[in-house]
């Protein structure tokens, strides 16, 4: 299903007239509207892998310090992180419109892009902390209390759920820190689970600024004629099946 979905999300961007493109440095409201669909689209396609991620990152600590950290898959790394890209992208239109004046500060879709984009980006400082990470959901944070300010009514419960979500998500991280050290790995060096998104050489895997789709992994995920099976049957490559087993059997069939 996610293969199926990102593929026609690809090609809805790669036909998209160069005018409704993200290429302008003032862009119309209109546009600006369409592109946070977009990555809208994208999150709520793949936000369930990288909340597996963050389930398994974070109940490792919780059941036995001896229990081995799992090692996802470079292509499972880099669906869960095309979220993140996506809510980064979303963060910046938001931003640059809350700077212009062109917020939607009593409307809807504006908040829910912000709450949406910004949980996403909590799971993502907390997982890979980062100072340009946390800049972005400090910033997104004031957006949203400038709307809620201003009377916006989603915005309410949206800040308080962000503001509950970032504190526990805070303790959890701190937990987690306190028995990393209990268990620490010899030499100084880092678990699979230190950081969010690397590829099989250990490097932080390189997505185009603002474009959530753009990343050779994705490419060749979207262009595996392999994804293409009967609902109820496992693909015949194994590196296919063994991502598909890997995210467990409730993502192929749903749950029991």
């Amino acid at each position: 299903r996610v293969h199926r979905i990102l593929l026609s999300l690809r090609k809805w961007n790669d036909e998209l007239p160069s005018m409704l493109q993200l290429r302008q440095e003032h862009l119309p409201r209109n546009i600006s509207s369409l592109h946070l669909h977009y990555n809208q689209c994208v999150i709520s396609t793949t936000r369930p892998i990288l909340l597996y991620l963050f389930k398994n990152r974070f109940s490792l600590s919780a059941t036995s310090a001896e229990a081995p950290p799992r090692v996802f898959s470079p292509t499972t790394l880099a669906l869960a992180e095309s979220c993140v890209q996506a809510a980064r992208a979303s963060n910046s239109i938001l931003s640059k419109l809350f700077v212009e004046g062109s917020l939607a500060s009593f409307g809807y879709f504006d908040a829910h892009y912000l709450f949406s984009s910004t949980l996403i980006l909590v799971m993502s400082a907390v997982m890979d902390p980062n100072v340009g990470m946390s800049d972005a959901v400090s910033y997104a944070f004031t957006i949203l209390r400038a709307m809620k300010e201003d009377g916006n009514l989603p915005s309410f419960d949206y800040y308080e759920i962000l503001q509950r979500t970032r504190a526990s998500i805070g303790k959890m991280r701190e937990a987690n820190e306190a028995s990393s050290r209990v268990s620490a790995v010899p030499n100084g060096s880092t678990t699979p689970q230190e950081q969010l998104v690397h590829d099989a050489d250990g490097s932080a895997l390189g997505f185009a600024d603002g474009v959530p789709l753009d990343h050779p992994l994705i490419d060749r995920f979207l262009a595996d004629k392999a994804f293409a099976w009967p609902d109820g049957m496992i693909p015949h490559d194994d590196s296919l099946r063994d991502l598909a087993c890997e995210l467990g059997d409730e993502f192929l069939f749903g749950p029991a």
